[in-house]
């Protein structure tokens, strides 16, 4: 059986491993590029101001739905408030305008001279609207009643015209033959074949019904006039009622346009009786605790913190890091609050520096900085966790790369740059 030779390592063999070792080494850190970084910390602060959400004309307060630091969505209720004037005025409101419509659909049939017709789903029940449909009817009725009275009127004159006109026409008839006649006893009172008193009374019978003829025309022309105006009376009472309705219409109309716009204004009012959030955010602190409280008009319900897809985080840098920092470098963000080790980091971007250093309580100086995280549950780890404003954070401002070799021997260049300087 073979014996396998022990392995030595000669002091050369160890000598050229252990340079090329180093030599790796030194190539590693002349070209492996590090990411330079500047450190600061920071608190996560809202994006948007806080706001206060109050109640325009107060009321009761009847329910409380949120407590303080409660996380509550845009158009979540708040708190509700009482308000039985406005459901009682929006509540006539809605039976007038109701009735406005009935009174609008007969004043339009009325103006028009037609039928009324009801608009769909009209209560026909309801006293108010009943009481407009018999108006309708008995107004109708009467209107026929009084045009049946004219009409009569006006084929009366029509009648006596009819009559007046066979009279004439029977009179110009019998004064051609008494004309005839009268020229036939002229002509024999001239022969001496007729008397005197025969000529005369010819002559008396043709001027009789040249009267009678006269006086049956003036009696056509009267009779025509009154006829006339009796057609005239019925087009102007037919008139009269269209224009009259014609304006109740338009009076209805304006009343109806002035209750819906006060319709409208008394839903919205009840609409406000749910104190709604206008923004995503968070309930800092409730005013009112107490159900039946009082609230006064403007008085402040609700305080809430925005919070939005972006978080912004207020950061402090030293003011010898401040010559590294600039807008847009990228920021690695780790929070607090959870591991990062396990979630990872979140990405987010220099927004502002401020001009000057801001003292703290303590007499320290700071830059403020302004990091935005671009997405707040967007991160790098296992999963994600929300962000929400107070958290404190660790900020890596990444604003350069360099080397291992430029590292190690940056010491030493600023002990090289100090040294050897002769004191003034």
């Amino acid at each position: 059986m073979a014996h396998r030779r022990p392995i030595t390592v000669t002091p050369k063999g160890f000598v050229v491993a252990l340079a090329v070792c180093v030599l790796a080494l030194l190539i590693w850190s002349c070209f492996m590029p590090i990411a330079r970084i500047v450190r600061g910390d920071g608190r996560v602060v809202p994006s948007g101001h806080s706001q206060i959400v109050q109640h325009l004309e107060g009321g009761i307060i009847s329910q409380i739905r949120v407590r303080e630091g409660e996380q509550v969505r845009r158009g979540d209720v708040l708190v509700r408030v009482q308000d039985t004037q406005a459901s009682a005025a929006r509540s006539a409101d809605e039976s007038k305008m109701a009735y406005l419509r009935v009174k609008m659909s007969r004043l339009q049939a009325e103006a028009q001279d037609g039928p009324m017709v009801l608009a769909d789903g009209t209560e026909k029940d309801s006293p108010l609207i009943r009481s407009e449909i018999e108006a309708f009817e008995a107004r109708r009725t009467q209107a026929e009643r009084q045009r049946s009275v004219m009409k009569e009127e006006l084929a009366q004159k029509n009648s006596e015209i009819a009559v007046a006109r066979t009279r004439l026409s029977s009179l110009q008839g019998e004064i051609a033959i008494a004309q005839s006649q009268l020229r036939l006893i002229t002509g024999l009172v001239a022969q001496k074949a007729a008397s005197s008193l025969e000529s005369l009374e010819a002559q008396s019978r043709v001027q009789r019904l040249s009267s009678a003829i006269q006086e049956t025309q003036a009696e056509l022309v009267k009779l025509g006039g009154a006829a006339k105006e009796a057609q005239a009376r019925i087009a102007e009472y037919d008139a009269r009622r269209r224009s009259e309705a014609s304006a109740e219409l338009a009076t209805s109309q304006l009343e109806f346009s002035r209750t819906e716009q006060e319709l409208r204004s008394q839903s919205d009012r009840l609409e406000r009786t749910e104190v709604r959030s206008p923004v995503d955010g968070i309930v800092n602190h409730v005013y009112i605790n107490t159900i039946g409280g009082v609230v006064k008009p403007g008085e402040p319900i609700v305080e809430l913190t925005p919070i939005d897809d972006s978080v912004l985080i207020e950061g402090r840098i030293r003011p010898s890091d401040r010559g590294e920092i600039r807008a847009g470098l990228p920021v690695k963000i780790r929070f607090s609050a959870y591991d990062y080790a396990a979630l990872g980091t979140l990405a987010g971007t220099v927004e502002e520096v401020s001009a000057d250093t801001i003292a703290d309580a303590h007499g320290d100086r700071f830059y403020r900085m302004s990091v935005r995280v671009l997405a707040k549950t967007q991160a790098h780890g296992k999963f994600a966790k929300p962000v929400v404003p107070g958290m404190t954070a660790v900020l890596d401002v990444v604003v350069g790369e360099r080397t291992a070799m430029q590292y190690l021997l940056s010491p030493a260049f600023r002990f090289y740059e100090s040294a050897f300087r002769e004191a003034r």
